[in-house]
């Protein structure tokens, strides 16, 4: 998952094409805090848009819930995964193959574990409340997060009851969720199929 979270950061500031960016969603902050143990949301399940200014398409499937993060790209390349999980009271995350029967765990880093537990802009020196505003129908908190350890400032829009960032923007690239339908999702969604070997 890590060589696939770098080659989302050379698509992002290199536009090297959306299959690049299918964890971006999830593994980057957008799933806001969706360890059990943590978590004080409803849950939600979305629809995860991406692309540089106005030309954002629909690129996967989201689902986030006390059990844990999915994600189902709508379409993939072959050496792509089917689909991801987080599994964050494990500190794990897997890309599942479901042709191959493997699924890939890792443990998550630390900056990935602080983002995804609602710390939003944790790979941030600062961040700063500049106002609110309404996207894709829900009030979100915008704020600026700067001194970045690996690339330019950006700016989230953080809905404060999902517990999760609905929108946000890096050197252009726009991250989006839309069509989101607030509510626990099942929790199998979150498990490994049977049949499928996790390999560590």
């Amino acid at each position: 998952m890590h060589a696939l979270l770098r080659r989302v950061h050379k698509a992002i500031f290199r536009s090297d094409g959306l299959h690049q960016l299918l964890a971006a969603g999830a593994f980057c902050g957008m799933i806001g805090a969706a360890e059990a143990a943590d978590y004080k949301g409803p849950g939600l399940t979305a629809d995860v848009y991406m692309g540089f200014q106005g030309s954002s398409q629909p690129v996967m499937r989201m689902y986030l819930g006390t059990s844990g993060a999915r994600l189902e790209p709508f379409s993939r390349a072959d050496d792509e995964p089917d689909f991801l999980i987080a599994r964050l009271s494990e500190e794990a995350q897997y890309e599942v193959y479901l042709d191959r029967r493997r699924a890939y765990r890792t443990r998550m880093e630390a900056d990935e574990l602080a983002s995804a537990r609602g710390e939003f802009c944790a790979d941030f020196a600062s961040r700063t409340k500049t106002g609110s505003e309404t996207v894709s129908g829900r009030r979100t908190e915008v704020w600026q997060c700067s001194g970045a350890t690996d690339g330019p400032d950006q700016v989230v829009w953080w809905d404060p009851v999902l517990l999760a960032e609905i929108r946000k923007d890096r050197a252009g690239l726009v991250i989006e969720l839309r069509n989101i339908e607030v509510g626990q999702p099942d929790p199998r969604l979150f498990n490994v199929p049977a049949g499928v070997r996790v390999i560590r």
